[in-house]
């Protein structure tokens, strides 16, 4: 028995497909085997690492051996934790900046970016919505990543980037200084293929940018309500086209990666999601724990 139907008619929960007529169809594209039937997956969006990336993960993880012994165990388990985070989206990401500066051509930025096996299922998803002329949201929080992106696409296809995040005003303070209502109308007034980034945390309620039908979760936030909730940004009233949000994994070619354990605990925490209490975040700890590092 679930928690909703031990509530009885005390309290009530609808879902927005229950309550709006209307909507097109949505779809969770996952590289990742899922428990979720509705989910559809494709294998090839979760892509093993290899070269400097697996040779930077295996360093993280090795490093964090040697130590154990001798620290802290606890706050060395959440160090190496975020190194496997930054590796797993890309190996060069803590230097990154210096990184770009070797770029020359949309060659070099794709070879660049193929670095990174989940950047690489980034680049397959991107290619495939820019023959269709659509337009797609890349969310992630890291700022580095965020930067690097723009970088490298603006290189690839042509295009002028938008990136909202925690830095981008609500409203406009300076004429120079589009808020991000105006970049969010700055996209979608671009004829076919663009693309935006995006933070989840700036992606809150208000936001409306149904000229894109495409979302890539390149970095997963670690509350699957606030994942939904920025994923809903294209999925509301005004939305044409059917919506198609991809969840894009590295793997390890030997062990289970970050990505597979954060995803494992996403979906632990999806299957209450006909309670009527709100999901709360994984935590580190609980990856951590999930990674045999605590």
């Amino acid at each position: 028995m679930t928690v909703h139907t031990r509530a009885g008619n005390y309290m009530l929960r609808r879902t927005k497909e229950e309550r709006l007529k209307g909507l097109p169809t949505k779809t969770i594209v996952s590289g990742l085997q899922q428990p979720q039937t509705e989910v559809v997956v494709r294998p090839e969006l979760a892509v093993t690492m290899t070269g400097k990336q697996l040779e930077a993960y295996d360093d993280a993880i090795e490093g964090y051996r040697n130590k154990r012994a001798e620290t802290d165990a606890r706050g060395l388990a959440l160090t190496v934790l975020s190194q496997l985070r930054a590796i797993s989206l890309h190996p060069a990401l803590s230097e990154i900046d210096r990184y770009l500066l070797t770029v020359r051509s949309a060659s070099d930025a794709r070879l660049q970016m193929f670095e990174s096996a989940k950047l690489k299922a980034l680049l397959a998803i991107l290619d495939e919505v820019s023959k269709k002329s659509e337009k797609i949201i890349l969310f992630m929080t890291t700022k580095s990543l965020q930067r690097a992106l723009k970088f490298w696409l603006d290189k690839i296809y042509g295009l002028n980037i938008s990136v909202i995040n925690g830095d981008t005003k609500a409203v406009q303070t300076r004429s120079d200084v589009l808020s991000r209502k105006q970049l969010i109308s700055q996209f979608e007034a671009v004829p076919g293929f663009n693309i935006l980034i995006m933070s989840p945390v700036a992606a809150g309620v208000g936001l409306t940018v149904v000229g894109a039908n495409h979302v890539v979760h390149l970095e997963r936030h670690w509350n699957p309500a606030k994942e939904a909730q920025a994923s809903d940004r294209v999925y509301r009233i005004g939305q044409e086209r059917a919506v198609s949000i991809y969840l894009p994994a590295s793997l390890h070619p030997n062990l289970d990666a970050f990505d597979v354990h954060l995803d494992r605990l996403l979906q632990g925490k999806l299957m209450i999601k006909d309670a009527v209490i709100t999901t709360s975040d994984v935590s580190e700890s609980d990856m951590a724990k999930a990674m045999g590092l605590a």
